[in-house]
């Protein structure tokens, strides 16, 4: 499940009269959270997406840097991105968006015990604008999601991607899915790591050396990448002020928030909200985002 703090309330519709608008709309159930945006042209230095998402590129194009490769995203392209995966994003001019982010359990579940090698783009056209328009219509509707509908759209994309670009996984014992979940639901909380431990049921030094094994990282980077991924979004897509943003995320204070948004991003909080001269101007669901 993605956690309530990741949720966004209803749907937020805006409007404004200059050039650039970040969020158009927005809706969240309890496996799902859909955006849809129109990204300024700007750069995005690598920052890390710990939960699993598709975009939907309807207009414009975007270069994305995954590693040492870069691939151009344009028009009509789908784009899976798995769950911990860092990129570097540069738009040329406008690009207009739809994004699918989705909780573990539903990734895990909707693959069947696949994941996807690297990033997959699909672009046929005849198959794209029907899904632009499904979407379109779940994330600017004001009636509650139907879930099944969202699943079935996902796994319509999902069929048509080749062979060779999936591959078998180990999702790992559940205690560790249980503790995963429990970070991404509370990770604006205190979490020691005795507390992981013991909701998982193992020896702290089991639970780290695993845990380090699936994600690549301690249990400590990856709470920091948490909140850090959580201030992020509420930099780019609200007018909320720094000090609010970071006790949100779950920063002791702003200067806390700043050094750990200095190394997971490198750039500033204020540096990277002006590479959104059109932020929107609201705060987009019930503590971050």
């Amino acid at each position: 499940m993605i956690g309530r703090h990741e949720d966004f309330d209803g749907t937020t519709a805006l409007a404004s009269s200059r050039p650039h608008i970040f969020s158009l709309a927005n809706r969240a159930c309890a496996d799902y959270r859909l955006d849809e945006a129109i990204y300024p042209a700007s750069q995005q230095p690598m920052h890390p997406h710990l939960h699993p998402f598709l975009s939907l590129v309807l207009n414009g194009s975007f270069l994305e840097t995954i590693g040492s490769v870069s691939y151009l995203r344009e028009a009509g392209s789908i784009i899976f991105h798995p769950p911990h995966e860092s990129h570097a994003v540069t738009f040329p001019g406008e690009t207009h968006i739809i994004s699918v982010h989705m909780g573990f359990q539903k990734w895990r579940a909707l693959l069947g015990g696949l994941t996807l090698r690297s990033t997959y783009a699909a672009g046929a056209a005849e198959f794209q604008r029907p899904m632009d328009e499904e979407f379109k219509r779940i994330v600017r509707s004001r009636s509650s999601i139907d879930e099944s509908t969202i699943d079935d759209l996902v796994l319509e994309i999902l069929h048509v991607a080749p062979d060779q670009m999936l591959e078998q996984i180990d999702d790992g014992p559940d205690w560790y899915m249980w503790v995963l979940d429990y970070l991404h639901d509370n990770f604006a909380r205190q979490i020691s790591l005795s507390q992981l431990a013991a909701i998982g049921g193992v020896h702290r030094d089991h639970l780290s050396r695993t845990f380090r094994q699936k994600t690549g990282h301690t249990v400590g980077r990856y709470l920091r990448l948490l909140r850090a991924e959580s201030a992020w979004r509420q930099v780019v897509s609200t007018e909320t002020g720094l000090s609010e943003i970071a006790i949100n995320a779950g920063f002791a204070d702003q200067s806390h928030l700043s050094r750990t948004f200095q190394s997971s991003f490198g750039t500033t909080p204020s540096k990277c909200r002006k590479t959104y001269p059109g932020r929107a101007r609201h705060n987009v669901g019930s503590v971050q985002d």
